[in-house]
C-alpha cells in the first residue's frame, strides 16, 4: 500500500463517539468522554492515559469487582467523582485501594442535574495538567438512556462550565 493512502487513511480516521474523546481544553485542564467504557475492563486503558486523573465514574456495574481497576490505578487518581446505583461499590474500592484520594458523591438521579453536578464537582478538584475522564466502567441503565446520553450530557455540561452554550446534540 503507498505511503500516501496509509496518511490520508489516518487523518481520515475519527475514534468512534464516546470512546476517549477529547470534549475540550481549558484552563490546562483536559476533559474526555469515554462514556463507552461500560466495564472495569474497558475503563482500564482510559485509566493509563495520564499521572493525573479526576475520574468520573459510577452507573450500573451489574456485578462486576472495581476493586482490581482501582488498585492497578490508585497513584494515577488526584480524585473520583462516583454517581450512580453503584456509586458506592466504587467509592468503597478507591478507600480500601487508594484511601488518600477524595470522593466525591453525586447524590441526584435525574440524569441532566446530576451530570452537572458530577461535572462541578470534578472541575473543584481539577487543576492544571490534569485530565478530568468520565469513564464509568458501568452500564448506564441505572439513570441515563444509554452510554451515549450520559456521554453527551458529560459534554454539554463541561460546555457550559467554560462558558459554552452547552449545545451537544442528545440522543433521544
Amino acid at each position: 500500500m503507498p505511503p500516501a493512502a496509509v496518511r490520508e487513511g489516518l487523518r481520515a480516521f475519527r475514534a468512534d463517539p464516546h470512546r476517549m474523546e477529547t470534549v475540550l481544553v481549558a484552563e490546562g485542564v483536559t476533559w474526555v468522554d469515554d462514556s463507552k467504557a461500560t466495564n472495569p475492563h474497558a475503563a482500564a486503558a482510559a485509566l493509563t492515559a495520564s499521572s493525573s486523573i479526576v475520574w468520573v465514574a459510577g452507573g450500573d456495574l451489574k456485578g462486576a469487582d472495581v476493586d482490581g481497576l482501582v488498585a492497578d490505578v490508585a497513584d494515577r487518581l488526584k480524585a473520583v467523582v462516583v454517581l450512580g446505583k453503584d456509586a458506592d461499590a466504587v467509592a468503597g474500592a478507591v478507600a480500601r485501594h487508594a484511601p488518600q484520594v477524595p470522593v466525591d458523591r453525586v447524590t441526584g438521579t435525574e440524569p441532566e442535574q446530576a451530570m452537572a453536578d458530577a461535572v462541578s464537582a470534578a472541575s473543584a478538584r481539577a487543576g492544571v495538567g490534569d485530565l478530568v475522564l468520565l469513564s464509568p466502567a458501568a452500564a448506564s441503565i441505572d439513570m441515563f438512556s444509554d452510554y451515549g446520553q450520559r456521554g453527551d450530557l458529560f459534554a454539554r455540561e463541561v460546555r457550559r462550565l467554560h462558558g459554552g452554550d452547552g449545545q451537544v446534540p442528545l440522543d433521544g
